[in-house]
């Protein structure tokens, strides 16, 4: 009895390590790494999707400003606060910016002319970025992420440019009226007259200042060339600036609708006093006495004390009288002003009163040689001559 329970227990803890390998549950227990590694090409893992991650950053300013015509940059760069990762840069719509190069993180372009609508003083165009962060470990995802820049483009304003401006001679006088005519370029000139360009005047410091004489009368544009025309009158007719002659001008800038100037361009005029008509001091009663020599004295003078006088040489006077005005040789001694003149005359007797009348030309010249222009007055003062008779001779032919 024992014996034959001893033999069903060996039995049994045979029957139970022989399961016990039969049915292992790993059959790669004892297999090589290589073998336990290889995995199935139909049921590999997928990568992760690339996905935006605020880890990727892109440094940039907000915007940046461009000019027409002139070539600038600027540069990028990324940041990928993750470690074991890194990052490129791309700009998506390089296209709409034509001509630009963007390498190594640096933006350069020029802007070509034209590029900003016309009538428009700036266009913007977004700048679109795009980073692509990877790790080093291929299971980890790929970060990206974005940022748009504004790139603002100004416009390439030309400056207006004075191509003539003249008066129709280069001297006047005062009373005297003149047009000034001012041509002007402007490539930014519009077609309506608030965006003609405006011109201004300026006061000089060296010399008189003829902008307060000046009107605009009209303009004329030319839109095809962009050209105007500014018709000035110069009105001096009551301009009272200088006692003999003097420097006049006015400086002028012309002004884009854009508040873009033109150089300064000055128009200079000789300007002469306007000559007043000399005047005479002549008694309301002048008598000369027959038959003795009559000496009266008169002025002739300027009532703004500016000219020269000087005599006409052809008096209408008595036989055997005289006139005689002012220095014998005006010309190195002038009678500035004022001149002092001298009638003389012995009249003959006569048997009633009589009434003679003188007549003389007094001018008046602009006390500097360049003026040639004179103002005139003629006189016709009247002298009573008493009534005296010729003495009776006696009958014996002596002297009574």
């Amino acid at each position: 009895m024992t014996k034959k329970i001893s033999w069903v227990l060996c039995v049994t803890m045979l029957l139970t390590a022989g399961c016990g390998n039969m049915f292992e549950q790993d059959p790669l227990k004892k297999k090589s790494d290589a073998i336990k590694n290889a995995t199935d090409p139909g049921h590999r893992p997928k990568p992760a999707e690339p996905r935006p991650s605020e880890a990727v950053r892109i440094n940039s300013a907000e915007f940046y400003s461009f000019k027409e015509g002139r070539t600038d940059t600027f540069s990028l760069s990324l940041n990928v606060l993750i470690k074991d990762y890194t990052g490129e840069l791309e700009i998506t719509n390089l296209n709409e910016f034509p001509g630009a190069v963007f390498t190594n993180g640096e933006f350069v372009w020029t802007p070509p002319k034209g590029i900003v609508r016309a009538g428009e003083l700036y266009s913007e165009i977004p700048l679109k970025v795009a980073a692509v962060a990877k790790s080093t470990d291929k299971d980890l995802p790929v970060l990206t992420q974005q940022k748009v820049i504004r790139i603002i483009i100004s416009v390439t304003l030309g400056l207006p440019e004075i191509t003539a401006a003249q008066g129709v001679g280069n001297e006047i006088h005062e009373g005297d009226n003149d047009e000034i005519t001012v041509v002007v370029h402007d490539p930014d000139g519009g077609l309506t007259p608030e965006e003609y360009p405006q011109l201004r005047l300026l006061l000089s410091s060296r010399s008189l200042s003829l902008a307060p004489f000046m009107s605009l009368e009209r303009v004329d544009a030319d839109f095809t060339k962009r050209i105007f025309t500014y018709k000035y009158s110069l009105n001096m007719r009551d301009a009272e600036l200088t006692p003999n002659s003097d420097d006049a001008s006015v400086g002028i800038i012309a002004v884009s609708r854009f508040g873009k100037a033109s150089p300064r361009v000055d128009i200079k005029y000789k300007i002469f006093t306007r000559l007043s008509e000399p005047r005479i001091k002549w008694a309301d009663d002048v008598r000369f006495t027959p038959g003795i020599e009559n000496v009266y004295k008169f002025m002739v003078y300027d009532p703004k004390h500016e000219g020269a006088l000087t005599l006409d040489t052809h008096p209408i006077i008595p036989v055997d009288s005289t006139l005689k005005c002012g220095n014998d040789d005006p010309d190195t001694d002038p009678n500035l002003e004022e001149m002092e003149c001298t009638f003389t005359w012995n009249p003959p007797y006569n048997k009633r009163e009589q009434t003679m009348t003188l007549e003389f030309k007094v001018i008046n010249h602009n006390q500097h040689f360049m003026d040639t222009r004179t103002e005139s007055a003629r006189f016709l003062p009247e002298i009573l001559v008493l009534h005296v008779e010729a003495p009776s001779k006696p009958k014996d032919g002596s002297k009574p």
